[in-house]
């Protein structure tokens, strides 16, 4: 067997596993979920402090590696809550003033 044709089989394999895990998607999620469960609940105090350790610090070098992103998304969710929480007060004083509740005693 030629070295295109043990590729091309090897592609042809590859292609048939992803798509019997595409057809199989909620069952093969469902299998992992459980295969997690049974690891976690066989390992030591040592294994789960290492795991969630490795956990944190995979965490620290995605917030370092994408500092600047963060900050700018906690900006913009910042900015547009305030933006709608002054939008529906806007729109409420509007509503009161509309309905003729907030009307001041003119100087006239």
């Amino acid at each position: 067997m030629s070295t295109s044709s043990k590729d091309s089989v090897a592609n042809r394999a590859r292609a048939l596993r992803r798509a019997r895990y595409a057809a199989n998607l909620e069952a093969e999620r469902e299998k992992l979920r459980n295969r997690a469960r049974r690891q976690r609940g066989n390992e030591t105090t040592e294994d789960r402090e290492r795991r969630l350790t490795k956990h944190r610090e995979a965490q620290a070098r995605y917030r370092e590696k994408n500092r600047l992103v963060l900050r700018t998304k906690a900006w913009q969710y910042r900015k547009d809550k305030a933006y709608l929480q002054a939008r529906a007060d806007d729109e409420a004083e509007f509503a009161l003033l509309m309905s003729g509740g907030g009307k001041k005693d003119s100087p006239a």
